[in-house]
């Protein structure tokens, strides 16, 4: 963010007035969303090719270690301040994305290891000589425009061409990926790699399903609370009340704008007390921010406007009989 440190080291020192220094402090707005994404990704396709290529863990484990002290430092010294969301999107993330991350890497390992050699040869079988017709020197042109000799003879092992791909056998998808759907004649897996393919097909199927039946028990369980609910208590009873908490806030409608320094309030301010907003500015008060004052001078006489409790939303805060007296 070169601009962002320009604008706090260099023209805020220089502002003539707080309220322009306080704009060009406020950093740089982000989405939690997105970080949650670039994370997700990084990990999805280390993940997914770690089978033909194992040192994608490494590269997965320094790139997440960059987002970290890079998201930790912008959190800390760059980005703006954000809403507080919950856990809501933490708890999405590793029930649903990071659970199909993990059944996609069983299957693609399976696909994977069955494909080897990936050269799509397989073996001549009942010749173990060279046909006639290719004994001698051939002059091939690679993909590189670049042209080599190439010298064959008679006593060279023959192969054919076979698809290595049980994703496209016989023009059909075959799941899960077994040793037994090798097309027969044109078998190019050794025995090791049988066994091996065999373990990652059944596993992968049965991850499948499993996968399928989680969903499956989640989605039928968010229906029955469309109809059913029963409220769990979370947490214990702390026996204080939300009046005597020193540091409370009430969701306020807002909406950030990039001229002002603090956001404007969507609201009719009178009667609210300070501590239920989570922001104060030391120069003017909240009323300041509230739109509906301005609307109502803005559009007074207009026949359309019929006021601002039509328009705006609305809050109300009623003080415990206890705190009646109390100083605001």
């Amino acid at each position: 963010d070169l601009w962002g440190h320009f604008q706090r080291h260099v023209l805020a020192p220089r502002c003539r007035t707080q309220e322009n220094m306080n704009m060009k402090m406020i950093g740089q707005s982000y989405e939690l969303a997105e970080r949650y994404t670039n994370v997700t990704k990084i990990f999805f396709l280390s993940v997914y090719y770690c089978a033909i290529y194992p040192a994608a863990f490494f590269m997965c484990s320094f790139a997440l270690t960059v987002n970290l002290v890079t998201d930790k430092f912008s959190l800390l010294r760059t980005w703006e301040r954000t809403p507080q969301l919950g856990t809501t999107l933490t708890k999405c993330s590793r029930k649903y994305f990071f659970t199909a991350i993990v059944l996609a890497m069983a299957i693609s390992s399976s696909y994977f290891w069955s494909g080897f050699p990936y050269d799509n040869l397989c073996r001549l079988e009942g010749s173990n000589e060279v046909d006639q017709d290719y004994v001698g020197t051939w002059t091939a042109t690679t993909f590189g425009n670049k042209t080599i000799q190439a010298r064959v003879v008679k006593e060279d092992i023959a192969y054919k061409f076979c698809l290595q791909d049980l994703l496209r056998v016989d023009d059909k998808v075959t799941f899960p990926p077994l040793p037994k759907h090798q097309p027969k004649g044109s078998e190019w897996m050794t025995p090791d790699q049988e066994k091996l393919v065999e373990l990652f097909g059944w596993t992968s199927l049965v991850l499948t399903i499993a996968v399928v039946i989680y969903f499956a028990c989640d989605s039928l369980r968010m229906v029955r609370d469309l109809f059913y609910y029963k409220h769990e208590c979370v947490g214990k009873d702390q026996k204080i009340n939300y009046s005597d908490v020193d540091i409370i806030s009430a969701f306020v409608p807002q909406v950030e704008s990039s001229f002002f320094p603090y956001p404007l309030l969507c609201c009719n301010t009178e009667g609210l007390e300070e501590d239920l907003f989570d922001w104060i500015d030391p120069d003017r008060p909240h009323e300041y921010y509230d739109l509906t004052l301005d609307a109502e001078r803005v559009l007074k006489g207009n026949d359309l406007f019929t006021g601002s409790n039509n328009v705006f939303s609305q809050i109300k805060h009623w003080r415990p009989e206890n705190k009646e007296d109390r100083v605001v």
